[in-house]
């Protein structure tokens, strides 16, 4: 369920209609240019892309599939990295006047950074270059003065709206990706309709230019200021939501109990930073159900056809990152981690969001598997991951690169 509208948005509204006249003063001051409307609506993508991409790490909501705490997330696929990032609660505040970042958002943020973004962008230039618009010095500065007023205007409503009046609270990166998906739409829609007008308009006894551009521009303003009241209203939601599963809301937190814990587990540094390295590389290879190795291993193949040089160019420019990345995300998910035993419970409590993530009580361990490391005389180390019974609704507590593990199976048989 969406939240109410806030107090305060009026700002918003008012920014977002005069985006979208933009384009029709643009428009005017060069003779009813149909080249300046579309161009400076494809700059309007580029707007809206880049500030939803802006606006992803701050979404502190979460789509919810159903009522199992581990099923709090939304998944954009379900294999490697991601969803390492997507189980996290809590956030981290990188400055006191901005929202926390939460690193459950990393992975929707890759993705349209990486594909989503790029590939709109370039469907929105190629179908502005398919209209065969006419450049000339006129239209290129009205082209960056339009693209830079609504660029400032959509960064009017990401400041006082998204920022100020805590809008981030109502969004998930789910709602956020779907706005420029919308506008991607509705930007194909409006290309078959301007071709039609400007056909009628160009026979003599048809509609006038002028006229088309003002119904586009009214019809575009119309549908914008309809989308926004659905989006900040209560039980309103977003068009593209509606045919997807599950329910938008802050995820719960592990509630821990009030007494000190009794021991604190926390993984080797040494353990952790190994482990990551050793799923990184793997990860390389076969990551993506096997597909990323083969892109890597095929462009290495390409790079010897050039020269020997050329093909360490390539695999350290590609297995570099990816490693790296792979590695950081799993000393994310594992290393900030420390173990709270109570009498009766567990929590999995991640120190650097300050937040707990997991809760499992004592009477809910229906088994204990012991995972011992691949090198044990250097990491000296061993995973315990407990189990909940087939009763229970609790999540599994895993703990991985522990220096003793037996504290924790001692803790669990009781």
């Amino acid at each position: 369920m969406r939240g109410r509208p806030r107090p305060g948005r009026r700002s918003s509204r008012a920014a977002l209609v005069v985006s979208n006249l933009v384009p029709l003063v643009a428009a005017v001051l060069l003779e009813w240019s149909l080249t300046v409307l579309l161009g400076i609506y494809v700059l309007e993508l580029y707007a809206v892309l880049f500030w939803t991409a802006v606006k992803l790490p701050f979404a502190e909501r979460t789509v919810v599939l159903d009522e199992e705490p581990t099923e709090t997330r939304f998944r954009l696929f379900d294999r490697g990295w991601s969803t390492d990032l997507e189980e996290k609660r809590g956030g981290i505040r990188l400055f006191g006047w901005l929202p926390p970042v939460y690193p459950r958002n990393i992975p929707a943020f890759v993705v349209f950074t990486v594909f989503v973004a790029p590939l709109a962008a370039l469907v929105a230039f190629i179908v502005f270059a398919l209209s065969q618009p006419t450049i000339t010095t006129e239209v290129v500065s009205l082209l960056l003065l339009g693209g830079l007023a609504v660029f400032l205007s959509r960064g009017v409503s990401f400041v006082t709206e998204y920022l100020w009046q805590g809008g981030y609270r109502d969004h998930s990166t789910r709602s956020l990706i779907s706005g420029p998906f919308r506008y991607l739409a509705g930007f194909g829609v409006l290309m078959i309709v301007l071709s039609a007008a400007v056909t009628e308009a160009s026979n003599p006894d048809g509609v006038s230019t002028a006229a088309v551009l003002v119904v586009v521009v009214a019809g575009k303003i119309t549908a914008e200021l309809y989308f926004y009241w659905r989006d900040h209203t209560e039980g309103g939601r977003p068009l593209f939501e509606r045919f997807l599963d599950g329910d938008e809301r802050r995820p719960s937190l592990p509630e821990p109990p009030d007494a000190d814990p009794t021991a604190i587990l926390r993984p080797r540094r040494l353990a952790v930073a190994g482990g990551g390295l050793r799923r990184g590389v793997a990860y390389l290879f076969v990551g993506g159900d096997g597909s990323l190795g083969v892109l890597f291993v095929g462009a290495c193949l390409l790079a010897a056809l050039v020269s020997p040089g050329a093909v360490l160019v390539v695999a350290a420019g590609v297995g570099i990152p990816v490693v790296a990345l792979r590695a950081f995300v799993y000393w994310l998910r594992y290393g900030p981690l420390e173990y709270r035993l109570y009498a009766d419970v567990v929590i999995e409590h991640d120190r650097l969001l300050a937040a707990p993530q997991r809760r499992l009580p004592r009477g809910a361990v229906g088994d204990v598997a012991t995972h011992e490391p691949k090198l044990p005389q250097l990491l000296a180390n061993e995973s315990v991951e407990l189990r909940p019974a087939g009763w229970s609704d609790a999540g599994p507590v895993t703990a991985r690169h522990l220096p003793d593990g037996e504290r924790l199976r001692e803790w669990a048989d009781g």
